[in-house]
């Protein structure tokens, strides 16, 4: 039984997001599932703290109310079957907490 999760760093638009996600998939095999496989988005560059390097791009998505989102964050599991998997919206960070509950198979 395993879990990978992490940052692996698909920023790109959606399109080519989506064949970023298939690369990583492919590489971990068919034995490791995505336990969030419709997640959209799991990072807020808009909540990026100075130091990351997107100062400027913050302080604009701030005053016109724009959101940068991407999903950079993801959960595999090996060998185990997804009963709950959520994330949250907790503005506190630009990566959001992700839950997930799980059971031996």
């Amino acid at each position: 039984h395993g879990i990978l999760s992490g940052d692996f760093n698909t920023f790109a638009p959606a399109i080519f997001r989506r064949i970023q996600k298939k690369k990583v998939e492919r590489i971990l095999g068919k034995e490791w599932i995505n336990a969030f496989p419709h997640l959209k988005w799991s990072c807020d560059i808009s909540h990026a703290v100075p130091q990351d390097g997107w100062g400027k791009a913050v302080k604009l998505c701030r005053i016109l109310h724009i959101r940068m989102r991407s999903l950079l964050d993801y959960m595999f599991i090996y060998n185990m079957k997804v009963v709950s998997a959520e994330m949250f919206d907790l503005a506190g960070s630009d990566h959001r907490p992700q839950l997930g509950e799980f059971e031996f198979s």
